[in-house]
């Protein structure tokens, strides 16, 4: 419950944008197809639509601010443990065997 004049703030973590440009096109077709594949729960395409179907129904102005874009460098095997804790890829994991 938001009290009248509350503010509710929401962040998120969207997919990272990698280098070099060949590693991040990889990436983006293997999240791209991770959505498409039904393992994501159905509140991660809030995410991924920056939350345009929840926002007509907030009764409240948005005020959206710029994105927040860390920079950090990870080994492969780092990279892939990160990837590891998404819940599309437990339940790609879990469901396939893979």
């Amino acid at each position: 419950l938001l009290k009248p004049g509350g503010v509710l703030a929401v962040w998120v973590y969207q997919a990272d944008d990698l280098t070099p440009t060949a590693c991040d096109a990889i990436f983006k077709k293997f999240h791209k197809n991770l959505l498409k594949s039904g393992h994501w729960p159905p509140e991660r395409f809030h995410i991924e639509d920056n939350y345009a179907r929840i926002a007509p129904r907030v009764p409240a102005p948005l005020v959206c601010t710029t994105r927040l874009r860390p920079k950090t460098t990870r080994t492969m095997e780092d990279f892939a443990g990160y990837l590891s804790t998404w819940s599309g890829v437990i339940s790609y994991m879990k469901t396939t065997g893979n």
